[in-house]
C-alpha cells in the first residue's frame, strides 16, 4: 500500500491518494462521510459549504480524498493540485476501468483551469 498527501494551505486544500487502504490512511477526511459508495465519485460541504470534499474510492481501496475551499477559482491554486492529483491518481489507479472518466471529472468539473 503506497498513499499520498498533498497540501496547499494558501488554497485551503489537502489531499490523499492511496492505490489501497484509503479507508484505514484517510484519517478526518473520512469525517463527512457516513459511507462512500464505492466505484463513484462522492461531494459533501463542510462548515455551511465553506469547504467541499471529493471522495472515490474503487473496490480494490485504491481513491482519494480533496477538501478544498469552496470559493477558491485561481488558476494559480487550482492547477498544481489538479496536476498533482492526477499525477497520482495516474499511478494509483492504474487498470481502473473507470479512471478515463474520473480523470474528465478532476479535469472539467471538480478542478477547472483554462
Amino acid at each position: 500500500m503506497t498513499c499520498w498527501r498533498g497540501e496547499r494551505r494558501d488554497c485551503k486544500a489537502r489531499w490523499i491518494v492511496c492505490d489501497s487502504g484509503l479507508e484505514d490512511e484517510a484519517g478526518d477526511l473520512l469525517d463527512a462521510y457516513s459511507e462512500i459508495a464505492v466505484n463513484n465519485v462522492n461531494v459533501r460541504t463542510i462548515n455551511e459549504g465553506e469547504l467541499v470534499r471529493y471522495a472515490y474510492i474503487n473496490d480494490k481501496g485504491a481513491g482519494f480524498i480533496l477538501e478544498i475551499d469552496s470559493s477558491i477559482f485561481d488558476p494559480d491554486c487550482l492547477g498544481p493540485i489538479k496536476s498533482d492529483l492526477i499525477d497520482k491518481l495516474t499511478q494509483a489507479l492504474y487498470g481502473d476501468p473507470r479512471w478515463q472518466l474520473l480523470y474528465h471529472i478532476i479535469e472539467r468539473q471538480m478542478l477547472p483551469t483554462p
